[in-house]
């Protein structure tokens, strides 16, 4: 991680807040005043960070302007302190970076840049006090940590030191899990840490995250396994799940994924799923990741249409990643049902409600329910 880059973005934040910078003030008409010359050194901070070089004499010229004029200013330790921490001087950082935050408390960068280095010096419970404080003075800003915590907790012996970190920082939880769910060899470890809160009465974005990451990973049945015990429900044959859009508590791809747009919106009521289609605009209104077996399937259902032509929607069945569909069925009013193959080669497949936008399209309110996903020729 290049610590400055960030580090001068949060030192910023921290400054606009913790100083309190007037509009009001011109620099064209005072160019000395202490706001004025911390916007010009972040800016040079910034610039140079982004080209992975210590800020411009200009700018240091100027920090000791500051350091002049204010000499309690935090700003040139943490600048100083930044430059210290990309160049490994530890034990200078360090003092500096200490001494910012005596001075500023509240200063998002001093708190971010400590983070950092008790992470890089193998601190880690030092580093999530820092975390946890900048988590709570600029939410956004701790996700930037996030990486170098889910590097840390991947060390050897490291996961019983992060779960404890945990019981003291939860609202570090869910930014560490949603980092480390990235990585499908991060399965194990992501629900061994989610296990001590984990609950049937919420789905985070870690979950999400995780299932899609072992699905592209080609760990299909390890992702079905895993959201089987997240949602409480028996594994069994993977199929299509929760047909009658019941508000079951399980996340998708496995369960439906039930969205919408600016084109129209979908919404689960009473077993069924109602559309209301605005027309041109492309819209996906529900999706679902299936995993079935090679075969020969029939799909049915039963469509009512309140007003608008059900034929502006279509349900698709494809192999995933695969653009050319195993099934495309328009809707109509009343049964309506097609067969198609799952072929050899294609272990997941999805299945998704789409309309597809059209110049002269109209408007169209429909309900879909007694939908059924099964092998053809099965009763």
């Amino acid at each position: 991680m290049f610590v400055l880059v960030a580090g001068a973005q949060v030192v910023r934040t921290a400054l606009l807040a913790w100083r309190g910078a007037s509009s009001g003030i011109a620099q064209s008409s005072w160019p000395s005043h202490p706001q004025v010359l911390t916007s010009s050194i972040m800016a040079g901070v910034g610039a140079a960070a982004a080209q992975a070089e210590d800020p411009a004499e200009p700018t240091l010229a100027e920090l000791r302007r500051l350091a002049a004029s204010e000499p309690l200013a935090v700003e040139p330790m943490l600048v100083h302190g930044a430059v210290a921490l990309r160049k490994g001087d530890y034990r200078r950082a360090e003092a500096l970076l200490l001494e910012a935050r005596r001075r500023a408390p509240r200063s998002p960068g001093a708190r971010y840049l400590l983070g950092d280095l008790y992470l890089r010096t193998g601190r880690a419970l030092p580093a999530m006090a820092e975390m946890a404080v900048l988590n709570r003075l600029v939410p956004a800003a701790s996700m930037q940590l996030a990486p170098a915590l889910a590097q840390y907790s991947t060390t050897p012996r490291a996961s019983g030191q992060v779960a404890a970190i945990l019981a003291a920082y939860p609202e570090l939880e869910q930014p560490l899990l949603a980092e480390l769910a990235k990585e499908p060899k991060n399965a194990d470890l992501v629900l061994a840490l989610a296990g001590r809160t984990r609950t049937r009465s919420a789905n985070p974005p870690w979950q999400r995250v995780l299932l899609n990451s072992l699905i592209r990973n080609g760990q299909h049945g390890k992702a079905h396994a895993i959201w089987a015990e997240l949602a409480g429900v028996p594994a069994g044959e993977p199929g299509l799940f929760n047909a009658a859009f019941q508000p079951i508590n399980a996340p998708p791809p496995f369960n439906w994924d039930i969205a919408g747009g600016s084109g129209g919106v979908a919404e689960a009521r009473e077993g069924g799923l109602e559309i209301l289609y605005f027309g041109r605009e492309d819209v996906i209104f529900a999706r679902q990741t299936l995993l079935l077996r090679p075969g020969r399937y029939r799909l049915q259902m039963n469509v009512t249409a309140r007003s608008g032509d059900p034929a502006a929607a279509a349900w698709i069945v494809s192999c995933l990643g695969v653009k050319e569909p195993l099934l495309e069925l328009p809707l109509r009013s009343g049964a309506v049902g097609a067969e198609f193959t799952v072929p050899g080669g294609c272990p997941v497949q999805e299945i998704r409600l789409r309309a597809e936008g059209k110049e002269f399209s109209e408007q169209a309110d429909l309900r879909i329910a007694d939908l059924r996903l099964g092998k053809a020729g099965a009763r």
